[in-house]
């Protein structure tokens, strides 16, 4: 129900699998605009059944609206007022939303900011723990693990398998998973994936929390205290992870000492933040512009810290690695994979 990069990196995953779709769209200019790009699209006004009996939604697999959640509210209710069984997946921007999507009939509501702050602070160095788990299935664990904060650095992925009981699966290197093979070798900005039981990585993780260094304990600095700002902190915090907003409007900046108000532009900002001495920076603005911007301007200041950045556009994860992020999250990648896995029961 709307075109914007969520639905742009869902329609591309949806033709590589052969899913067929249609986007609907109130405005009629825009709708001829995406049938001359090739995508499929029709008109119609999205708060009347008529609109959605002409995309025959009682045969739909999957509705998926990603508006405004007053907007996804009108929308799932419509839906429902036609059929009872199709799936209606809506997205949420804000909390108090969802018990009012779910009461509107949306199937499964999707809180896209939680998820990215989530995943932001997961990748966050910092805390006692080396590893971080992130998922399971059944009693096998799935967990990731900075290989600069081990001693597998620059040995071969055969040799650092022999070395722990985990299973190693690959690892992410500068955005791009790779499965490891008998000449990979560990690089320092290598993300390790490991596969074990949780006695298995409780093991790993004494036998490398020695390399945590001291610096790690020191704040975690989130540039940006918008919604996605805010819920990685709180994120950062569930894992016993201190930090530091830098914010420069005022109106988002509480009395405490977690905010530092000024412009993450201002190396005097950041040195208030404690970029010196920091383990983690954390990238979170919606203007992936600005985010390159930061990501080269907090390298400069510290060639070895940890930069981890929100994109917006899928389109800008490359250039934010090259500009010297560790690790980029795709706002509009994890929307659309989200979305699809719900699409195939996942």
């Amino acid at each position: 129900t709307f075109y914007g990069p969520v639905a742009s990196a869902l329609i591309a995953k949806l033709k590589q699998f052969k899913y067929p779709y249609v986007v609907i769209l109130p405005e009629a200019d825009e709708v001829m605009q995406l049938i001359d790009n090739g995508i499929n699209a029709i008109h119609g006004e999205l708060n009347l059944p008529e609109t959605y009996l002409n995309a025959r939604v009682e045969q739909a697999s999957l509705v998926a609206t990603t508006r405004t959640d007053i907007a996804n509210t009108s929308i799932v209710f419509t839906v429902r007022g036609i059929t009872k069984t199709t799936p209606v997946i809506a997205t949420a921007r804000d909390s108090d939303s969802k018990d009012v999507l779910r009461l509107a009939g949306s199937s499964r509501v999707l809180d896209l900011t939680h998820l990215m702050s989530e995943t932001l602070a997961r990748r966050a160095i910092g805390g006692n723990e080396l590893i971080h788990v992130i998922g399971n299935i059944d009693d096998l664990l799935i967990a990731e693990v900075d290989a600069s904060k081990t001693n597998l650095v620059g040995i071969d992925y055969v040799t650092a398998q022999r070395q722990t009981s985990v299973s190693i699966v690959g690892f992410w290197d500068r955005g791009t998973f790779q499965v490891g093979e008998q000449d990979s070798k560990i690089e320092s900005h290598s993300l390790l994936v490991m596969a074990g039981s949780k006695a298995q990585l409780d093991e790993f993780n004494r036998l490398y929390c020695h390399d945590i260094q001291t610096s790690e304990h020191k704040p975690v600095i989130i540039i940006g205290g918008g919604r996605v700002g805010r819920a990685t902190a709180r994120a950062l915090a569930r894992r016993g992870i201190d930090y530091r907003i830098v914010e420069q409007m005022p109106e988002r900046v509480p009395d405490s000492d977690k905010y530092i108000l000024g412009s993450a532009s201002d190396k005097n900002i950041l040195r208030q933040a404690g970029i010196d001495k920091a383990p983690t920076v954390i990238i979170t603005t919606k203007d992936d512009e600005t985010n390159t911007y930061l990501t080269i301007f907090s390298r400069l200041l510290r060639p070895d810290i940890q930069i981890i950045c929100r994109a917006s556009l899928e389109t800008s994860v490359a250039g934010l690695h090259r500009a010297g992020s560790d690790i980029v999250m795709s706002y509009a990648s994890m929307g659309s994979n989200a979305l699809f896995n719900l699409l195939q029961r996942s």
